[in-house]
């Protein structure tokens, strides 16, 4: 398509056209050294003219209503690449090489002390479509199913409902779901605080293995970590270095290639496994132990009635307009004034 100059158009609609282009492309892009990099792939650098190629192709998909005219574009790209001076967001910001996870924060470059920080935490696209409603759904039916203890129930709907109220901040104890059987509905469950999340935000692993790698800086830089088939044995080193990630908030972690450094992590975890955990220490507070014994199980007498409820489950996750009243519900929760998200009261009704 060939873009032709807008005879006549009104220069203060020009100016809020060039404005709100200019801010869209300085929040997909960093440079450094002279190259330039698309937060969302910073280990590939990209030159100056492919970055207004790719910005044009994302200007005529997110801005269809904004005519693109010569003129409005080479004061875009001169605003955003060209000239020097202080207003942040019409500048493409110069990346210091660090990435963070900010949680609740939309912005995606931070600038701190004049360098660019990449955030690695992103709003949830089911945030932004300003659904009111506040329903649990098709999800509160299959939570009554799987958790048949309400005090059970309670204690990991206020602890999920914690975890989206203070997103900038992490609890200190896990919810850690055990079943002998398969089929029970953990993964189910994690697929359902996985929506919730974001899943660009989560990171789900078998066992802890990435976790507790040299190269863990991916893992921890996520605001969700499931960890599924979790099976440990106490005092090992891993169940350990797990136990240090689920109570502190900062450590140290590293990308391939690059030295170790310290990072502040805001680290949620939640773990299944069909082993019964008996390397879980007594008086361990940092692991919240909930049985799926129910009788929808793949081998009990009401599995066909419990894959149904999973699959209607699954469908009601397709659907962002559902899990944004989900999410809203919970954020309304109202927390009891015994429950700590800080510290774990394993005391049994």
């Amino acid at each position: 398509m060939n873009i032709v100059p807008i005879r006549g158009e009104d220069e203060a609609a020009l100016e809020a056209h060039r404005r709100t282009l200019t801010v869209a492309l300085c929040s997909w892009f960093v440079r450094r050294d002279g190259k330039y990099y698309a937060i969302d792939n910073l280990s590939a650098a990209i030159s100056k003219p492919d970055v207004k190629i790719v910005a044009l192709q994302r200007f005529r998909k997110e801005f269809p209503d904004v005519p693109l005219s010569n003129e409005l574009l080479k004061a875009v790209f001169t605003r955003a690449l060209e000239q020097t001076h202080a207003d942040e967001e019409q500048i493409v910001a110069v990346w210091g090489g660090r990435k963070v996870c900010l949680p609740g924060n939309p912005k995606r470059i931070v600038v701190q002390q004049g360098l660019a920080v990449v955030n690695t935490w992103t709003q949830p696209a089911y945030r932004r479509l300003g659904v009111q409603g506040a329903d649990y759904g098709i999800v509160g039916r299959f939570v009554d199913w799987v958790f048949l203890r309400q005090v059970e129930r309670d204690m990991v709907l206020n602890w999920l409902a914690w975890c989206l109220q203070n997103e900038a901040d992490k609890p200190t104890w896990a919810p850690f779901l055990y079943s002998k059987t398969k089929g029970s509905g953990k993964s189910t469950f994690a697929q359902i605080v996985t929506a919730l999340f974001g899943p660009e935000n989560s990171v789900t692993q078998n066992n802890i293995d990435q976790l507790v790698s040299r190269f863990n800086m991916t893992a921890l830089q996520s605001k969700l970590v499931i960890s599924e088939e979790l099976k440990l044995r106490q005092d090992s080193s891993q169940s350990n270095a797990l136990k240090t990630y689920i109570t502190e908030n900062t450590t140290l972690a590293e990308f391939k290639g690059k030295e170790a450094e310290r990072v502040t992590q805001y680290c949620c975890f939640l773990l299944t496994t069909n082993h019964l955990p008996l390397w879980i220490e007594a008086e361990d507070r940092r692991y919240y132990v909930v049985e799926f014994d129910h009788d929808g199980h793949a081998a009990g007498a009401r599995s066909d009635e419990f894959a149904k409820l999973v699959g209607e489950v699954l469908a009601f996750l397709q659907s962002p307009e559902n899990v944004a009243r989900l999410y809203n519900a919970l954020v309304a929760r109202q927390l009891p004034d015994g429950f700590s998200a800080k510290t774990l009261n394993i005391d049994r009704d």
